[in-house]
C-alpha cells in the first residue's frame, strides 16, 4: 500500500495548501489572457498546479504551456521550475518514465543556476519516481541528497517533508523501526509548526506502519487523524490512503462489515483522482478480502479491476498477484479451465520477474536452433524434398540431444551443489552444537567448582561445629558461641545456593517474563556509583524460552564485566523487537577494552560461552570497543 509523498511544485507553498476554487482559477484564466510575461508565467505555473488535485489532463497542459513560455523568454529558472511541475504531474498520473525524464531535466538547469534549495527539491521528486519503481536504493540516494541539504539551509519544513519520504521507503523495504523513526522526526515538527497537512500525511503513515506490529488502535487512531486531517482541508484525493489503512485494520479485526465500506471508499477515492497504482493495490487487496469470506463471484470482479489498472500503471507484482487471486476464485467456483489458465499466467508473470539460467539456457538453443533451421531451408530450397526433411529432422535430433545433455548437465550440476550445501549446513549445525556442548560443560564445571569450593566447605564447617556441640553442651556460653556461628554460616551457604539457583534460572522468568526479570535484575545492579538504563519496545514476553534465557544472560554478564572491570558511571540497554527479530544493544562509558582478549575464560559465564548460545540460534553478537571510549555489545537473534 502506498503513502503520500511530498513534492515541490512552481511558487505555491506545499504548506498550508487549500482547496483550489472554481472562482480562484477562474480570476487567474482571466489574467492569462491579459499577455505573456514574467507575472503571466507564474498564473499559467499556479493553475497547473491548482489543477494537479482535481483535473490532471488540464494541468498537464497548463503546465507544458508555461514551459513553451520560459523557453521563448530563455528563462531557465522559470524552466526549471515548470519542467519540474511537469515531472509532478507525470508521477500523480503514474507515468513514471517520462516523470523522471523532466524532473531530471530540471535538475540539470537546477545545478547550472546553482540554486541549492530548488537542487534539493529535484532530488527529493526523483526518490519519489524511484519509490514508485521500487528501485529503493536509488530512492534512498536523492532523498539523504536533498536531507542534507535541507540540514545545511536548516530548513526545517522541507526536512520534515523528506524525512517523511525516507520513512515511506523503509516502510516498502519492510524495516518497519527505520521507517518509524524518519515518520516521527516529522510528525513531531509538524507539530511544532502546527501544519495540519504535515500532520495529516504522515500520521496516516505512522498508521500503516503500525499495522504491521499489531498494534491496531494506534493504528486506527493515526488512521483517523490523517482522513480527517485531508477532509478539513478539501484534499480528497489523499484521503484513500489512510482510509484504505482503516480497511486493513478492520480487517484484521475480523469486523468484515466496516473492512468492506472501507476498502470500497478508498478504491473509489483512488479512482476518483486517477490514482492508477493505488485503485489496483486497493482493487487487488479487497478482492483478497472478498476471496477470504467467500464472495467469489465479487472478488473475480475485483480482481479483474486489479489486472486492468496495474497493466496501465506498468504494476507488474500487483498484477502477477491479482492474477492468483483469479485463480484461486475459479477454482473454488469450479470453473478450473479459468482456474489453469489464470494460474498459467500467474507463473508465466513470475518467471519474467525471477528468470532462472535453465530459462536461458534453453532460449538460447532454441534461437541456435532456429538459426540453424532458416540457414538450411536457404542452403537447400532446391533439394529434393526427402533430402530436406532428413536434414531438418536431423537437425532437430541433434538439438533435442543436445537439449537432453544440457538439461541432464545441469541437474547434476545442481544436485551437486545441492549435495554441497546440505553437507556445509550439516557441518555448521554440528560446529554449533559443538559450541554449546562445550559452553554448557564449561557452565557445569563453574557449577561444580562453585558447589566445592563454595556451599561444600561452608557446609562442612556448619557439620564441623555441629560435632563440637556435644563436647562443649555444658558450656552455656560456648554452646551458644558454637550454635550463633553455625546459624550464621548455613546463612551464607543457603545465600550461596539462592544465587546460584538464580544463576542457572532467574526466579522472575520461572514465574513471570523476561521483561520483569530484566526490571529485577537492573534494580537489584543501580548503585549511586552506577546509573542503568533499560529501554523496552515491542517485546513480547510470549517469545521462545531459549531466545529469553540468552537475552537475561548477556545482559546479567555484560553488567557484571562493567561492574568489575569498566569503572563505568553509566550502563545503557536497549531492546527493540519487531516481527522478524529482537536486537538488543548494551553499552557503557567505562574504560574500554581489546575485544580480541575475550575468551571463555572470563568471569562468570562468559562472552564466548554466550556467543556459542548467540550462533545456535541463528543469531549475531557483535563486541565494539576501544581504550578510553566505553563498550558495546550488539545482539540480533532472528525471530522467523
Amino acid at each position: 500500500m502506498r503513502k503520500i509523498y511530498f513534492l515541490f511544485i512552481g511558487f505555491l507553498p506545499f504548506f498550508g495548501f487549500s482547496q483550489p476554487s472554481t472562482a480562484k482559477i477562474d480570476s487567474l484564466q482571466r489574467l492569462v489572457k491579459k499577455g505573456h510575461n514574467e507575472r503571466n508565467f507564474q498564473r499559467i505555473l499556479n493553475l497547473a498546479e491548482l489543477y494537479s488535485d482535481s483535473d490532471l489532463k488540464t494541468a498537464q497542459k497548463f503546465a507544458k504551456e508555461a514551459i513553451n513560455i520560459a523557453e521563448k523568454e530563455k528563462n531557465t529558472e522559470h524552466l526549471a521550475l515548470a519542467l519540474n511541475t511537469l515531472g509532478n504531474i507525470l508521477q500523480y498520473k503514474s507515468e513514471l518514465d517520462s516523470s523522471l525524464i523532466f524532473t531530471k531535466k530540471s535538475l540539470e538547469l537546477r545545478i547550472k543556476n546553482n540554486d541549492s534549495l530548488g537542487i534539493a527539491d529535484s532530488y527529493n521528486n526523483i526518490g519519489i519516481v524511484y519509490d514508485q519503481k521500487a528501485d529503493y536504493s536509488e530512492a534512498l540516494k536523492n532523498y539523504f541528497k536533498a536531507l542534507e541539504i535541507y540540514d545545511k539551509k536548516k530548513d526545517e519544513k522541507k526536512q520534515a517533508m523528506t524525512a517523511s519520504n525516507i520513512g515511506v521507503v523503509y516502510k516498502a523495504q519492510k524495516d518497519y523501526r527505520k521507517s518509524l523513526k524518519y515518520y516521527f522526526m516529522a510528525y513531531e515538527i509538524y507539530g511544532k509548526q502546527k501544519n495540519d497537512f504535515g500532520l495529516a500525511v504522515t500520521s496516516g503513515n505512522i498508521g500503516s506502519t503500525l499495522i504491521p506490529f499489531k498494534k491496531y488502535e494506534d493504528a486506527l487512531k493515526y488512521s483517523k487523524i490523517s482522513e480527517e486531517g485531508y477532509k478539513k482541508l478539501g484534499y480528497d484525493r489523499f484521503r484513500g490512503y489512510p482510509v484504505a489503512n482503516m480497511a486493513v485494520v478492520f480487517d484484521s479485526l475480523k469486523n468484515y462489515k466496516l473492512a468492506s465500506k472501507k476498502y470500497l471508499e478508498a478504491i473509489k477515492l483512488h479512482e476518483q483522482f486517477e490514482n492508477g497504482t493505488e485503485v489496483a493495490d486497493n482493487s487487488k487487496n479487497y478482492s483478497e478480502f472478498l476471496l477470504r469470506t467467500k464472495d467469489y463471484d465479487k472478488s473475480v470482479e475485483f480482481a479483474h479491476k486489479a489486472i486492468r489498472f496495474a497493466e496501465k500503471a506498468d504494476a507488474n507484482l500487483i498484477e502477477n498477484q491479482a492474477q492468483h487471486i483469479l485463480a484461486k476464485n475459479y477454482a473454488a467456483l469450479g470453473k478450473y479451465d479459468l482456474a489453469y489458465e489464470y494460474q498459467q499466467k500467474h507463473i508465466e508473470g513470475r518467471e519474467k520477474i525471477f528468470q532462472t539460467e535453465k530459462t536461458k539456457s534453453i532460449i538460447e538453443l532454441e534461437t541456435k536452433y532456429q538459426t540453424a533451421k532458416k540457414d538450411n531451408e536457404i542452403i537447400l530450397q532446391k533439394s529434393k524434398l526427402f533430402k530436406r526433411n532428413v536434414t531438418v529432422f536431423s537437425l532437430s535430433g541433434l538439438l533435442v540431444l543436445l537439449a537432453i545433455a544440457s538439461l541432464a548437465l545441469f541437474r547434476s550440476r545442481q544436485k551437486n551443489e545441492k549435495i554441497k550445501l546440505q553437507r556445509e549446513i550439516l557441518h555448521q549445525q554440528d560446529l554449533a552444537t559443538k559450541a554449546v556442548m562445550n559452553a554448557e560443560d564449561n557452565e557445569r564445571k563453574r557449577m561444580a567448582t562453585h558447589l566445592h569450593d563454595g556451599i561444600g566447605q561452608l557446609l562442612s564447617a556448619a557439620n564441623m561445629n555441629v560435632e563440637v556441640l556435644d563436647e562443649v553442651r555444658e558450656n552455656n556460653e560456648s554452646y551458644s558461641k558454637i550454635l550463633g556461628k553455625t546459624k550464621e554460616i548455613l546463612d551464607e551457604a543457603i545465600a550461596d545456593v539462592r544465587s546460584l539457583s538464580h544463576q542457572i534460572m532467574p526466579n522472575m522468568l520461572i514465574k513471570n517474563s523476561l521483561s520483569n526479570a530484566l526490571r529485577e535484575l537492573i534494580e537489584k545492579s543501580n548503585s549511586p556509583k552506577l546509573n542503568i538504563n533499560l529501554k523496552m519496545e515491542g517485546l513480547d514476553d510470549a517469545i521462545d524460552q531459549n531466545i529469553q534465557v540468552v537475552l537475561y544472560r548477556t545482559i546479567q554478564e555484560c553488567i557484571n564485566n562493567t561492574i568489575k572491570h569498566a569503572e563505568a558511571s553509566h550502563i545503557n540497554i536497549e531492546i527493540i523487537q519487531d516481527m522478524q527479530k529482537i536486537s538488543t544493544e548494551i553499552s557503557d562509558n567505562g574504560k574500554g577494552f581489546d575485544p580480541l582478549r575475550v575468551h571463555s575464560k572470563s568471569d562468570g559465564l562468559g562472552l564466548e560461552n554466550i556467543r556459542s548460545r548467540i550462533d545456535f540460534l541463528k543469531g549475531n553478537l557483535t563486541i565494539k570497543s576501544s581504550r578510553n571510549e566505553g563498550s558495546s555489545v550488539y545482539v540480533e537473534i532472528p525471530l522467523i
